[in-house]
């Protein structure tokens, strides 16, 4: 039997509506959920046949589905809160970029990936993608939905993920704005709307609260930088527009790489003329694994107050640079080391 391909699962809601009136009426009564049409003109062709062996299968399937029927969905929406329908085939997801990937199992869809990039790795999960999707390896899990950051660096994968007959759904990932809406979209085509409604309430409680307590040294910001990688004598910085920029606002400190390309490139040099408060590195790396190796790389390269007052920081984990779910308490762990920069 041909497999129908489609990028939700399909579902069979099989209590039956409470009508009356023969036959007719009583195949009438099974309410078929499907998002692919084909499957709903198969099974209607299946109800309304007229053949014995087509009465009976539908007979049966009535006596023993009604009988477990505590009452009938309203709609295809009548669902209570928490409550799924019946999934013939459990949706298969690939994920490609790590932010995506802590997203879904932040909304509890972690069982549904079948495939993830070597950066944003689940363990017992094939790895389908490196630098660059591998597009066999996907094709090999086969996916009902394969999820993508929209990135420009991107765009021919995604074009090629396409081209070869896949389900792609890409999302930007620069701004917190960017990170709402892809949890709202997750939570809509992965069936996790309440968990996803939880996720951006506590994401907004994280900045409202953060906000507030940066009122405190609005009037002397500290300068900050933030260093995502240290390479040639080069610091790879944000010049503002993502959503660490954002967070540097939201925790009332002052970006000294402001007004520079989205991933910005600056000298050692440059760092000392900017003169920050405080450096962190946004994750932990082969080379600074920790606060005092990044603290004793940066008084021999720059000697900036950060290097004096002690303020170099190597973030612990990914929670801050990527858009997962754990970013609200990274957010409120951040607004304490920029409280600590600011009362010294």
């Amino acid at each position: 039997m041909r497999r129908l391909r489609h990028p939700e699962p399909w579902r069979i809601n099989l209590c039956p509506a409470p009508q009356r009136g023969g036959f007719a009426a009583l195949s009438r009564r099974f309410i078929v959920r499907a998002t692919n049409p084909d499957i709903r003109r198969s099974f209607s062709r299946l109800v309304h046949r007229r053949s014995m062996a087509g009465v009976a299968l539908v007979l049966a399937t009535l006596l023993a589905t009604t009988l477990g029927c505590s009452r009938p969905p309203e709609s295809p929406q009548g669902l209570s809160e928490g409550e799924e329908p019946l999934v013939l085939r459990r949706q298969r997801v690939v994920s490609l970029t790590p932010s995506i990937t802590h997203l879904v199992q932040g909304l509890g869809r972690g069982d549904r990936l079948v495939g993830t990039s070597r950066h944003g790795s689940v363990e017992g999960v094939p790895i389908v993608a490196d630098l660059e999707p591998r597009i066999e390896a996907i094709l090999k899990v086969d996916p009902d939905l394969v999820l993508i950051g929209r990135y420009p660096s991107l765009k021919e994968d995604i074009e090629g993920l396409r081209a070869h007959g896949l389900q792609v759904l890409d999302l930007p990932l620069d701004s917190l704005g960017d990170m709402r809406a892809a949890i709202d979209l997750l939570g809509d085509r992965l069936q996790a709307k309440a968990r996803a409604s939880t996720l951006a309430r506590q994401l907004d409680q994280a900045i409202k609260e953060t906000r507030r307590m940066a009122t405190r040294w609005s009037d002397a910001p500290p300068r900050a930088l933030l260093v995502f990688d240290i390479m040639d004598g080069t610091v790879f910085t944000t010049g503002g527009g993502d959503h660490l920029a954002e967070i540097l606002d939201i925790v009332g400190a002052v970006n000294v790489s402001e007004g520079g390309p989205l991933t910005s490139r600056i000298s050692l040099e440059k760092v000392t003329a900017l003169e920050p408060d405080i450096i962190v590195h946004v994750a932990p790396s082969d080379r600074f694994k920790s606060g005092a190796e990044a603290l004793a790389f940066w008084k021999r390269a720059a000697p900036v107050p950060a290097v004096t007052r002690a303020q170099v920081h190597v973030w612990p984990d990914d929670s801050l640079a990527t858009h997962g779910p754990n970013l609200p308490s990274a957010i409120r762990r951040f607004g304490g080391l920029i409280q600590g920069a600011a009362e010294r």
